[in-house]
């Protein structure tokens, strides 16, 4: 008793890593309520124990939506594990497949250990000893043992050759010929093991770590982002305690929602117009180091980026209402690579390697295509939405005055299939638009002679 649950079903419209929609009439509780992202918390340090010093090649290995097999002692082991791995991309959505326990009965048993095609891009998890050589052929296999929360760390897994992995007995380990393209982040490995030192609570670890792995895919994710935003070329300068740490360029649109002025301490960052220096500074107070710092300015700054590529949507001055949307320009990879030199990850991440060759990975990656597909859905959404803010803004009246009656029948067609369309995919437009075109509707109809209002007329 006195416990409040409050569940709310996810919908398709939400995006990945998304926070929950706030109430509008929430309390302020004492203590603050709990959020639970899912039902299910996984205890992220407890599964990556044995596997905390590969940590950065079981990310790549994910981020890059390679064929992987997880061979545990039990069903429970196998399954926290391959959930683990595929959750360590957020917010970026694990666009593959995965099976949290796999069993030879399963209905995609042949295609999985066949040997005449390369193995799918999915996460497999399996405890039978069967699969040792049933999937011997798959080029990353994660060999664990069980999960314990020991006092001091677990015995940590090697890299081995494939080759090795032939006996029931093998190892614990990981069999790949996999080269990380990122240095290892030895910071991280301190940390955790001071904490295990310090017997710091399980949570704590498992938040520390979640915390690594969300900065790491923002900075992966940031370059794609910023790389189509700056098509206003605002020049943005950001600096803590006063000293200027990296120039960027984003457009005006950015700074939508930016948070209050606040003084500015040493450990406080601030962000303000290079060319206007008597424009208000934006500051984000935190108490954290630079690095961090950075990082939390992005990920707000870039939250209110509603569509992150928006160098490769139109200009608005081009969307007219009497003529189709123009299209999306396509994404260019090597305009993407150019742009890496001076707004790349190395300004929001601290780990040095190939970043280059890991984004040419990347492209050719399922992760990669759902992302952009979902980017370039809601681009698209925009786009309707703009047309339709367009033609309500347009005089329907002068229009009409030297068109036929064929061309203003089609153009109520077109508009009732644009409001069908907006309602049906929650498409970012206000009600109040949404009504001004039901209303520009039922203008134009009234203009027509009265056997052609009857057939146009919802029955």
């Amino acid at each position: 008793m006195g416990v409040v649950i409050q569940v709310r079903i996810p919908s398709r419209v939400d995006k990945p890593g998304s926070s929950p929609v706030k109430q509008c009439n929430q309390e302020n509780l004492l203590p603050a309520p709990l959020v639970l992202p899912s039902v299910h918390e996984l205890d992220l340090f407890r599964c990556f124990q044995p596997v905390l010093i590969h940590i950065q090649m079981l990310w790549e290995l994910m981020l890059l939506g390679e064929p992987m097999v997880v061979m545990a002692p039990s069903p429970s082991v196998s399954s926290e594990m391959v959930l683990a791995l595929t959750s360590c991309l957020a917010p970026l959505r694990y666009c593959c497949d995965f099976r949290p326990y796999f069993t030879i009965h399963d209905s995609e048993f042949k295609e999985y250990t066949t040997r005449t095609q390369a193995p799918p891009n999915i996460v497999v998890g399996v405890t039978n000893p069967f699969f040792i050589k049933t999937l011997q052929h798959w080029p990353h296999i994660l060999r664990v043992g069980e999960l314990r929360m020991a006092g001091d760390l677990p015995k940590q897994v090697k890299v081995k050759k494939l080759a090795k992995l032939k006996t029931l007995d093998t190892k614990p380990g990981i069999y790949t010929s996999y080269k990380t393209f990122l240095h290892k982040d030895k910071t991280l490995i301190k940390r955790l093991l001071k904490g295990i030192q310090r017997k710091r609570p399980s949570e704590v670890q498992s938040a520390l770590l979640r915390r690594h792995l969300l900065e790491l895919t923002q900075s992966f994710i940031i370059p794609l982002v910023s790389a189509g935003t700056c098509q206003g070329r605002e020049s943005w300068m950001v600096w803590v305690g006063g000293t200027p740490k990296l120039t960027r360029c984003h457009p005006c649109s950015a700074m939508a929602g930016t948070p209050p002025t606040v003084p500015a301490p040493v450990s406080s960052l601030a962000l303000a117009p290079a060319r206007d220096p008597g424009a208000a500074t934006a500051a984000l107070g935190t108490t954290r180091g630079s690095s961090t710092l950075i990082y939390d300015f992005y990920f707000y700054l870039f939250s209110f980026q509603e569509h992150y590529m928006a160098s490769l949507m139109p200009l608005q001055r081009a969307i007219t209402p009497w003529k189709n949307p123009p299209q999306i320009r396509p994404f260019c990879q090597e305009d993407f690579m150019k742009s890496l030199e001076h707004a790349g990850p190395q300004l929001t991440c601290v780990l040095k390697g190939d970043w280059l060759g890991l984004y040419r990975r990347f492209f050719k990656s399922p992760n990669f295509d759902g992302w952009f597909r979902q980017r370039h859905r809601e681009m698209s959404q925009k786009l309707e939405a703009l047309h339709l803010e367009a033609i309500c803004e347009a005089d329907i009246v002068a229009w009409m005055k030297d068109k036929s009656e064929v061309e203003i029948v089609d153009l109520v067609l077109k508009l009732r299939e644009k409001l069908v369309r907006a309602r049906c995919q929650h498409l970012p437009v206000k009600e109040e638009t949404l009504q001004r075109v039901s209303l520009y509707i039922d203008t134009i109809i009234g203009s027509l002679p009265e056997d052609l209002q009857a057939v146009l007329h919802h029955p």
